[in-house]
Protein backbone atom coordinates (compact mmCIF):
# COMPACT_ATOMS: atom_id res chain seq x y z
CA UNK A 1 0.00 0.00 0.00
CA UNK A 2 1.73 3.45 -1.20
CA UNK A 3 1.64 6.19 2.12
CA UNK A 4 -0.49 8.17 -0.39
CA UNK A 5 -3.45 5.80 -1.04
CA UNK A 6 -3.19 4.82 2.79
CA UNK A 7 -3.33 8.91 3.84
CA UNK A 8 -6.55 8.60 1.63
CA UNK A 9 -7.96 5.39 3.21
CA UNK A 10 -7.68 6.85 6.96
CA UNK A 11 -9.39 9.96 6.10
CA UNK A 12 -11.79 8.10 4.63
CA UNK A 13 -12.38 6.21 7.67
CA UNK A 14 -11.82 9.28 10.14
CA UNK A 15 -14.71 11.22 7.56
CA UNK A 16 -11.39 13.92 7.05
CA UNK A 17 -12.06 14.03 3.41
CA UNK A 18 -13.49 17.19 1.40
CA UNK A 19 -16.39 15.74 -0.44
CA UNK A 20 -14.48 15.51 -3.79
CA UNK A 21 -12.10 13.47 -2.32
CA UNK A 22 -14.42 11.14 -0.46
CA UNK A 23 -15.89 10.17 -4.11
CA UNK A 24 -12.58 9.52 -5.78
CA UNK A 25 -12.04 7.21 -3.00
CA UNK A 26 -15.45 5.82 -3.21
CA UNK A 27 -15.05 5.61 -6.67
CA UNK A 28 -11.74 3.58 -6.38
CA UNK A 29 -13.34 1.21 -3.28
CA UNK A 30 -16.27 0.30 -6.39
CA UNK A 31 -13.29 -0.51 -9.22
CA UNK A 32 -10.73 -2.01 -6.58
CA UNK A 33 -11.57 -5.44 -4.66
CA UNK A 34 -8.16 -5.54 -3.09
CA UNK A 35 -8.41 -1.79 -2.23
CA UNK A 36 -11.59 -2.87 0.16
CA UNK A 37 -9.86 -5.66 1.34
CA UNK A 38 -7.39 -2.52 3.04
CA UNK A 39 -9.82 -0.48 4.18
CA UNK A 40 -11.10 -3.40 5.84
CA UNK A 41 -8.00 -3.96 7.51
CA UNK A 42 -7.26 -0.33 8.40
CA UNK A 43 -10.52 -0.58 10.00
CA UNK A 44 -9.98 -3.16 11.76
CA UNK A 45 -6.90 -2.03 13.11
CA UNK A 46 -8.41 1.06 14.77
CA UNK A 47 -11.42 -1.33 16.31
CA UNK A 48 -9.03 -0.77 19.31
CA UNK A 49 -9.52 3.08 19.41
CA UNK A 50 -13.48 3.17 18.45
CA UNK A 51 -15.81 2.24 21.17
CA UNK A 52 -14.33 3.22 24.50
CA UNK A 53 -10.87 4.66 25.92
CA UNK A 54 -8.58 2.11 27.57
CA UNK A 55 -7.43 3.80 30.62
CA UNK A 56 -3.74 3.25 32.11
CA UNK A 57 -3.72 0.84 35.06
CA UNK A 58 -3.69 3.48 38.44
CA UNK A 59 0.22 3.80 39.37
CA UNK A 60 1.50 2.78 36.22
CA UNK A 61 4.35 4.89 35.89
CA UNK A 62 5.35 4.12 39.53
CA UNK A 63 5.56 0.85 39.17
CA UNK A 64 7.27 0.78 35.70
CA UNK A 65 9.99 3.00 37.29
CA UNK A 66 10.21 0.63 40.10
CA UNK A 67 10.25 -2.71 38.10
CA UNK A 68 13.39 -0.87 36.25
CA UNK A 69 15.32 -0.15 38.68
CA UNK A 70 14.64 -3.41 40.78
CA UNK A 71 15.95 -4.82 37.42
CA UNK A 72 18.91 -2.86 36.93
CA UNK A 73 20.18 -3.72 40.24
CA UNK A 74 19.78 -7.63 39.82
CA UNK A 75 21.84 -7.39 36.21
CA UNK A 76 24.23 -4.96 37.30
CA UNK A 77 24.70 -7.81 40.38
CA UNK A 78 25.12 -10.40 38.39
CA UNK A 79 27.41 -9.21 36.09
CA UNK A 80 29.35 -8.41 39.08
CA UNK A 81 29.54 -11.57 40.81
CA UNK A 82 30.06 -14.42 38.28
CA UNK A 83 29.69 -17.55 39.32
CA UNK A 84 33.44 -19.31 41.00
CA UNK A 85 35.35 -15.90 41.38
CA UNK A 86 36.79 -15.15 44.98
CA UNK A 87 35.99 -12.70 47.14
CA UNK A 88 39.35 -10.73 46.03
CA UNK A 89 38.39 -11.33 42.29
CA UNK A 90 35.00 -9.61 42.82
CA UNK A 91 36.31 -6.70 44.73
CA UNK A 92 38.76 -6.18 41.56
CA UNK A 93 36.35 -6.84 38.92
CA UNK A 94 34.00 -4.04 40.98
CA UNK A 95 37.28 -1.60 41.75
CA UNK A 96 37.59 -2.04 37.39
CA UNK A 97 34.13 -1.16 36.35
CA UNK A 98 34.55 2.01 38.85
CA UNK A 99 37.48 2.94 36.96
CA UNK A 100 36.10 2.57 33.91
CA UNK A 101 34.81 5.13 31.66
CA UNK A 102 31.63 4.42 29.94
CA UNK A 103 32.30 5.90 25.87
CA UNK A 104 30.27 8.44 24.93
CA UNK A 105 28.77 7.92 21.42
CA UNK A 106 28.15 4.93 19.84
CA UNK A 107 30.10 1.65 20.48
CA UNK A 108 28.92 -1.28 18.25
CA UNK A 109 28.63 -3.18 21.19
CA UNK A 110 25.32 -5.51 21.62
CA UNK A 111 22.26 -4.68 23.97
CA UNK A 112 22.69 -5.89 27.32
CA UNK A 113 19.17 -7.42 29.00
CA UNK A 114 18.82 -4.04 31.10
CA UNK A 115 18.78 -2.30 28.14
CA UNK A 116 15.93 -4.30 26.72
CA UNK A 117 14.24 -4.79 30.10
CA UNK A 118 14.27 -0.80 30.15
CA UNK A 119 13.03 0.01 26.43
CA UNK A 120 10.25 -2.46 26.59
CA UNK A 121 9.09 -1.42 30.39
CA UNK A 122 9.07 2.34 28.75
CA UNK A 123 7.30 1.37 25.21
CA UNK A 124 4.54 -0.28 27.57
CA UNK A 125 4.09 2.67 29.57
CA UNK A 126 4.05 4.76 26.73
CA UNK A 127 1.93 2.76 24.80
CA UNK A 128 -0.97 2.52 28.04
CA UNK A 129 -0.73 6.81 28.34
CA UNK A 130 -0.97 7.45 24.35
CA UNK A 131 -3.71 5.36 23.63
CA UNK A 132 -6.01 6.91 25.57
CA UNK A 133 -4.92 9.98 24.22
CA UNK A 134 -5.19 9.35 20.68
CA UNK A 135 -8.73 7.99 21.34
CA UNK A 136 -10.09 11.28 23.02
CA UNK A 137 -8.26 12.76 20.18
CA UNK A 138 -10.12 11.05 18.13
CA UNK A 139 -13.46 11.33 19.77
CA UNK A 140 -12.98 15.21 19.99
CA UNK A 141 -12.33 15.03 16.46
CA UNK A 142 -15.49 13.34 15.23
CA UNK A 143 -17.94 15.53 17.63
CA UNK A 144 -16.23 19.08 15.92
CA UNK A 145 -17.10 17.52 12.56
CA UNK A 146 -20.64 16.21 13.63
CA UNK A 147 -21.27 19.93 15.06
CA UNK A 148 -20.23 21.28 11.55
CA UNK A 149 -22.52 18.98 9.81
CA UNK A 150 -25.56 19.68 11.99
CA UNK A 151 -24.63 23.29 11.15
CA UNK A 152 -24.96 22.72 7.48
CA UNK A 153 -27.88 20.77 7.75
CA UNK A 154 -29.48 23.91 9.90
CA UNK A 155 -28.85 26.19 6.76
CA UNK A 156 -30.38 23.52 4.76
CA UNK A 157 -33.36 23.64 6.82
CA UNK A 158 -33.67 27.43 7.19
CA UNK A 159 -33.43 28.25 3.79
CA UNK A 160 -36.18 25.32 3.59
CA UNK A 161 -38.14 26.97 5.60
CA UNK A 162 -37.83 30.46 4.02
CA UNK A 163 -38.92 28.95 0.96
CA UNK A 164 -42.05 27.34 2.34
CA UNK A 165 -43.89 29.68 4.62
CA UNK A 166 -41.23 29.50 7.04
CA UNK A 167 -41.91 25.60 7.63
CA UNK A 168 -39.61 22.89 8.23
CA UNK A 169 -40.17 19.55 6.14
CA UNK A 170 -42.88 18.62 7.22
CA UNK A 171 -43.30 15.06 8.48
CA UNK A 172 -46.89 13.62 7.27
CA UNK A 173 -49.21 11.78 9.36
CA UNK A 174 -49.77 8.83 7.08
CA UNK A 175 -48.63 7.27 3.67
CA UNK A 176 -45.32 6.61 2.58
CA UNK A 177 -43.74 9.53 3.96
CA UNK A 178 -45.07 9.47 6.86
CA UNK A 179 -41.70 9.11 8.48
CA UNK A 180 -38.98 11.30 10.71
CA UNK A 181 -36.52 10.56 8.25
CA UNK A 182 -37.97 12.47 5.27
CA UNK A 183 -36.85 15.60 6.34
CA UNK A 184 -33.29 14.32 4.30
CA UNK A 185 -34.94 13.36 0.80
CA UNK A 186 -37.46 16.47 0.80
CA UNK A 187 -33.75 18.81 1.38
CA UNK A 188 -31.80 17.37 -1.03
CA UNK A 189 -35.08 17.08 -3.77
CA UNK A 190 -35.59 21.11 -3.41
CA UNK A 191 -31.56 21.36 -4.05
CA UNK A 192 -30.53 22.26 -0.44
CA UNK A 193 -28.32 19.81 0.40
CA UNK A 194 -26.26 18.60 -2.40
CA UNK A 195 -23.81 15.91 -0.43
CA UNK A 196 -25.93 12.82 1.32
CA UNK A 197 -22.86 12.00 3.32
CA UNK A 198 -23.65 15.07 5.20
CA UNK A 199 -26.41 13.47 7.14
CA UNK A 200 -23.88 10.83 8.52
CA UNK A 201 -22.34 11.82 11.78
CA UNK A 202 -18.38 10.72 11.93
CA UNK A 203 -19.17 8.89 15.42
CA UNK A 204 -22.17 6.85 14.14
CA UNK A 205 -22.15 3.04 12.50
CA UNK A 206 -23.24 4.34 9.06
CA UNK A 207 -19.97 6.33 8.89
CA UNK A 208 -18.70 2.69 7.81
CA UNK A 209 -21.06 2.48 4.75
CA UNK A 210 -19.36 3.53 1.70
CA UNK A 211 -22.64 2.74 -0.23
CA UNK A 212 -25.20 4.89 1.60
CA UNK A 213 -27.13 7.35 -0.51
CA UNK A 214 -30.83 9.05 0.32
CA UNK A 215 -33.17 7.91 -1.48
CA UNK A 216 -35.53 10.09 -3.54
CA UNK A 217 -39.08 10.95 -3.30
CA UNK A 218 -40.24 8.79 -6.00
CA UNK A 219 -38.21 6.26 -4.74
CA UNK A 220 -40.07 6.16 -1.47
CA UNK A 221 -43.63 6.78 -2.60
CA UNK A 222 -43.14 3.96 -4.62
CA UNK A 223 -41.83 1.31 -2.01
CA UNK A 224 -43.55 -1.76 -0.50
CA UNK A 225 -43.42 -3.01 2.74
CA UNK A 226 -39.91 -4.69 3.68
CA UNK A 227 -38.15 -2.13 1.33
CA UNK A 228 -40.05 0.76 2.38
CA UNK A 229 -39.00 -0.14 6.31
CA UNK A 230 -35.62 -0.58 5.04
CA UNK A 231 -35.61 3.04 3.50
CA UNK A 232 -37.63 4.86 6.73
CA UNK A 233 -34.72 3.04 8.82
CA UNK A 234 -31.73 4.95 6.86
CA UNK A 235 -33.00 8.13 4.51
CA UNK A 236 -32.33 10.42 7.62
CA UNK A 237 -28.89 9.09 8.18
CA UNK A 238 -27.06 9.44 11.42
CA UNK A 239 -29.65 12.13 12.95
CA UNK A 240 -32.94 12.23 14.24
CA UNK A 241 -35.50 14.89 13.44
CA UNK A 242 -38.28 16.96 15.22
CA UNK A 243 -41.71 15.94 15.00
CA UNK A 244 -44.41 18.71 14.98
CA UNK A 245 -46.86 18.97 17.61
CA UNK A 246 -50.94 18.81 18.18
CA UNK A 247 -52.51 21.87 19.11
CA UNK A 248 -55.69 21.74 21.52
CA UNK A 249 -57.91 20.35 19.64
CA UNK A 250 -55.73 17.17 18.76
CA UNK A 251 -54.91 18.71 15.38
CA UNK A 252 -51.20 17.89 14.19
CA UNK A 253 -49.02 20.88 12.92
CA UNK A 254 -46.01 20.48 11.73
CA UNK A 255 -42.53 22.43 13.18
CA UNK A 256 -42.68 26.15 12.02
CA UNK A 257 -39.23 27.93 12.10
CA UNK A 258 -39.35 30.71 15.04
CA UNK A 259 -35.64 30.51 15.08
CA UNK A 260 -35.83 29.55 18.94
CA UNK A 261 -32.55 29.16 20.99
CA UNK A 262 -33.80 26.76 22.95
CA UNK A 263 -35.87 24.44 20.73
CA UNK A 264 -34.27 21.13 19.24
CA UNK A 265 -35.03 20.60 15.68
CA UNK A 266 -31.85 17.69 14.88
CA UNK A 267 -29.71 15.40 16.96
CA UNK A 268 -27.69 12.72 17.47
CA UNK A 269 -29.83 9.60 16.36
CA UNK A 270 -31.72 8.30 19.97
CA UNK A 271 -30.39 5.63 21.67
CA UNK A 272 -32.98 2.81 22.40
CA UNK A 273 -33.32 3.51 25.96
CA UNK A 274 -33.67 6.93 25.00
CA UNK A 275 -31.28 8.54 27.72
CA UNK A 276 -28.82 9.75 25.11
CA UNK A 277 -27.56 8.86 21.66
CA UNK A 278 -25.45 5.47 20.12
CA UNK A 279 -23.22 8.05 18.05
CA UNK A 280 -19.74 9.03 20.03
CA UNK A 281 -19.82 5.97 21.66
CA UNK A 282 -22.98 6.85 24.20
CA UNK A 283 -20.23 9.87 25.60
CA UNK A 284 -22.95 12.51 24.70
CA UNK A 285 -24.57 13.59 21.66
CA UNK A 286 -24.82 17.36 19.35
CA UNK A 287 -27.78 18.87 19.17
CA UNK A 288 -28.56 21.75 16.34
CA UNK A 289 -31.54 24.41 17.94
CA UNK A 290 -34.05 26.12 15.70
CA UNK A 291 -31.33 29.34 15.77
CA UNK A 292 -28.85 27.21 13.64
CA UNK A 293 -26.37 27.05 16.67
CA UNK A 294 -25.33 23.85 17.93
CA UNK A 295 -24.66 22.44 21.79
CA UNK A 296 -23.29 19.25 22.71
CA UNK A 297 -25.28 17.82 25.30
CA UNK A 298 -24.29 14.67 28.34
CA UNK A 299 -27.91 13.77 28.40
CA UNK A 300 -30.82 14.02 26.96
CA UNK A 301 -32.06 17.32 28.58
CA UNK A 302 -30.71 20.81 27.55
CA UNK A 303 -28.49 22.34 29.94
CA UNK A 304 -31.34 24.58 32.48
CA UNK A 305 -34.09 22.61 31.73
CA UNK A 306 -35.63 19.60 32.35
CA UNK A 307 -37.56 19.28 29.04
CA UNK A 308 -36.34 15.76 27.68
CA UNK A 309 -36.08 16.22 24.00
CA UNK A 310 -36.52 12.46 22.80
CA UNK A 311 -40.30 12.56 24.31
CA UNK A 312 -42.85 14.97 24.61
CA UNK A 313 -43.99 16.57 27.86
CA UNK A 314 -46.22 13.09 28.57
CA UNK A 315 -43.27 11.26 28.04
CA UNK A 316 -43.91 9.71 24.73
CA UNK A 317 -42.30 9.25 22.02
CA UNK A 318 -45.04 11.09 19.65
CA UNK A 319 -45.69 14.70 18.41
CA UNK A 320 -45.33 17.61 21.37
CA UNK A 321 -48.23 18.01 23.29
CA UNK A 322 -47.91 21.90 22.60
CA UNK A 323 -46.10 24.03 20.07
CA UNK A 324 -42.45 24.51 22.07
CA UNK A 325 -42.95 21.19 22.85
CA UNK A 326 -39.89 19.46 20.93
CA UNK A 327 -39.78 15.69 20.51
CA UNK A 328 -36.68 14.44 18.39
CA UNK A 329 -37.30 10.90 17.06
CA UNK A 330 -35.51 8.52 14.87
CA UNK A 331 -35.88 8.42 10.76
CA UNK A 332 -38.22 5.30 11.13
CA UNK A 333 -40.63 6.83 13.56
CA UNK A 334 -44.21 8.18 12.62
CA UNK A 335 -45.93 10.74 13.89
Amino acid sequence: MTESIQHDLLGYLLDALEPEERELVEMELERDPGLRDQLDTLRRGLLVLRDEACEPPAGLAARTCEFVARERQTIAARELQPLGTTSAERNGRLAEKKGAREPLGPSGRSWRPIDIAVALAVCVAGAALVFPWLHASRVNAQIAACANKLRDIGLALTGYSERHNALFPQVAESGNLATAGIYAPMLVDTGFLSNPRTVICPGSLLADQAAFRIPTLDEIRQAKADRLAELRRVMGGSYGYALGYRDENGKYKPTRNLYRERFALVSDVPADDLTSSTNHGRGGLNVLLEDGHVVYLRTCHLDGSSDDIFTNDLGQVAPGCHVNDAVIVRSDVSP
